[in-house]
């Protein structure tokens, strides 16, 4: 079994981008009278904070997003991180500990007698929450428990 993770990306689709043209129209417009009075780094800043918005978001989107697999294997597990080399444990020495620090923070770990890795860092809390018990079935099923 391969689990694939992938960080969710949504893209700006149309009405968005056209709800960021309206908003550096009004904030263009906001900072017309205050230019006026001679305050010329309201806009300035302003339209310098929408455009390092764009910005941001540009290049987050040209970004490539953040991935991991877990492959259960027979008797033994390989854990992929992108930009990382794959490291494979023993699947009948393996545990899989999910904790819960607090209610807004998950950690899914797998260990075992010599490294700690956590799994699906890339995903969401309600995504973690959904695929721990996939993981826990998973891997006791690997193991024939």
């Amino acid at each position: 079994m391969v689990l694939q993770m992938r960080e969710n990306r949504s893209s700006l689709n149309k009405v968005e981008r056209q709800a960021f043209a309206m908003l550096g129209t009004c904030l263009a417009a906001m900072t017309i009278m205050p230019a006026l009075k001679g305050y010329w780094l309201v806009p300035v800043f302003s339209l310098g904070a929408l455009a390092l918005l764009v910005l941001a978001l540009g290049r987050h989107r040209a970004s490539v997003p953040a991935s991991e697999s877990l492959e259960l294997g027979a008797g033994r597990v390989v854990y992929r991180k992108r930009g990382r080399p794959p490291v494979q444990l023993s699947a009948s020495r393996l545990q899989f500990v999910p904790l819960r620090p607090s209610p807004v923070k998950l950690s899914l770990i797998l260990s075992d007698a010599n490294r700690k890795i956590e799994v699906g860092s890339c995903l969401s809390l309600e995504e973690r929450e959904a695929i721990a018990p996939i993981i826990a079935a998973a891997l006791s099923q690997r193991r024939g428990i």
